[in-house]
């Protein structure tokens, strides 16, 4: 299965994409920090960019069979 996950560097969403991986899932996250989904899984494809741009959401949701989304805001 394709999983899109948006929101993959959060806590739920980390826990999307470590749990999608260990199922032998492949996950494409979108991420606006692509450095903190550390780990070079070959199942784990990281775009680059913002959920309010609709070219890499369209990037992350290609192919997929499911898409999962887990935005929340942040004190920063």
């Amino acid at each position: 299965m394709r999983i899109a996950v948006f929101g993959a560097t959060g806590g739920t969403g980390s826990q999307v994409v470590q749990q999608g991986l260990a199922a032998g899932h492949q996950v494409t996250a979108l991420a606006r920090d692509p450095s903190r989904l550390a780990g070079a899984d070959p199942n784990l494809t990281v775009i680059a960019g913002s959920v309010l741009d609709a070219v890499p959401v369209q990037q992350t949701l290609q192919g997929a069979d499911a898409a999962v989304v887990s935005l929340g805001n942040t004190s920063n």
